[in-house]
């Protein structure tokens, strides 16, 4: 999975010393946040955390007015997707998008299954979660949301992560009709956690995106 922490503060003292403010908060059920009844959806009850973050900023009076760009990373990549496309509404002011290392539910169970030789892994595992949560593994992939996305979006992805697959990615990004928009492979490691770095070290993918 890596073997090492993910430092997300390289990144965010890029983006403050680029002259951008930056809010960063906890999805239910993660972190120090609180609890929800179903537990984790893949972005399915997660999305209502992005809207909220969204109308946080609108609601104070020093950043209501100022431009806004979102910075999604994995389950919060999908949960943006996911909102969008429940209340588009609510990101009509939002200029561009960063969804980093989005990721579908059934590529990671395939994955960790074979690799570990579980006998009727998947089944199992899809029983256990939707019992936990009320949502099957085909439920939680933000493909069919990504659709609704018409925001500039850059896609960043470790192209050979060992906990997914490439082609998933692709079909996220192949999903998104934006006009605008790029997808953009991370070479040379299989760590999927070298990914959530990535912008620490190579600021300036980030920044020129926003800048774009």
């Amino acid at each position: 999975l890596g073997g090492f922490e993910v430092n997300f503060l390289p990144e965010y003292k890029a983006l403050h010393d680029a002259g951008y403010n930056i809010l960063c908060y906890d999805m239910s059920n993660h972190g120090m946040s609180g609890s929800r009844e179903r537990g984790t959806g893949i972005g399915l009850v997660e999305y209502q955390d992005v809207i909220g973050s969204v109308r946080y900023a609108k609601s104070r009076p020093d950043t209501a007015s100022m431009e806004t760009f979102l910075l999604s990373v994995c389950l919060g990549g999908d949960s943006t997707c996911v909102a969008i496309a429940k209340h588009p509404e609510e990101f009509e002011h939002i200029t561009s998008l960063i969804l980093l290392q989005p990721v579908s539910a059934d590529p990671i169970v395939e994955n960790f299954v074979q690799g570990n030789d579980i006998p009727d892994g998947y089944a199992r595992f899809d029983r256990t979660v939707f019992e936990r949560t009320g949502f099957h593994l085909a439920q939680q992939s933000p493909i069919e949301y990504a659709k609704s996305i018409h925001i500039p979006t850059l896609v960043v992805q470790v192209h050979h992560d060992v906990m997914t697959r490439p082609e998933d990615v692709q079909a996220i990004y192949d999903a998104i009709p934006a006009e605008d928009k790029e997808l953009h492979w991370i070479e040379g490691t299989t760590r999927r956690f070298d990914g959530y770095n990535y912008f620490g070290e190579h600021p300036e993918v980030a920044i020129d995106w926003f800048a774009n």
